[in-house]
């Protein structure tokens, strides 16, 4: 599973690097993957229902002290599976409940769910993946399973002005929330995209 860093990973960062402090915050991820690439790293994936929730005590052993932790398990109803689940209901972990990374599920809500672990009957999930409440990975999930995954853009778009009046360039972006088109052409073809940028008179 992806192991986000942890407080002691930050802890040793804090001392080692001390003039980065200000930037660390409490739990580091990576950036998501799209849900092609996750769906194909996970175990097990399914869109399912939160039934209930219950703690399990673990030990911990630190230099010749022993210390109890729990991690947090949850039941779903599985909905539908995805991938590798073959059961109607399925048990999933959501790890110590005493870590800044910790992101457990509400009881009653539906999640699409992306699995990691060592086989399905021993599976976690948590603030580092794609799970999620809403359903907008499974389009493009359903037209993997097809055998038909669409493309799809990521990124973000900046726009390099050029004032002949000036000896330097600007930078600008076309502003949140503000349309972008994309045209395809021809195989090979680069793609175009159109931003709605305001046309600047030139005096």
């Amino acid at each position: 599973m992806k192991r986000p860093l942890t407080k002691l990973g930050l802890s040793l960062a804090l001392i080692v690097f001390p003039r980065f402090a200000l930037s660390v915050m409490g739990c580091v991820c990576l950036p998501l993957p799209t849900p092609y690439k996750e769906y194909g790293e996970a175990k097990a994936v399914f869109f399912g229902k939160v039934l209930i929730s219950k703690n399990i005590a673990a030990q911990e052993q630190f230099q010749d002290r022993s210390y109890t932790y729990y991690d947090r398990h949850y039941r779903f109803s599985v909905a539908e599976s995805l991938k590798a689940i073959t059961s109607s209901e399925i048990e999933i972990s959501a790890g110590r409940i005493d870590t800044d990374c910790f992101q457990g599920f509400t009881v009653g809500e539906t999640y699409l769910v992306y699995a990691y672990g060592d086989s399905p009957e021993a599976l976690s999930s948590g603030a580092c993946t794609r799970t999620n409440t809403s359903s907008d990975d499974l389009y493009y999930l359903h037209a993997l399973l097809k055998g038909i995954p669409e493309s799809r853009v990521y990124g973000g778009v900046t726009r390099i002005e050029n004032d002949l009046t000036k000896t330097t360039s600007a930078r600008t972006s076309s502003g949140k929330g503000e349309p972008v088109k994309i045209r395809v052409g021809k195989v090979n073809e680069p793609l175009r995209v159109v931003i709605p940028f305001p046309v600047r008179s030139q005096t």
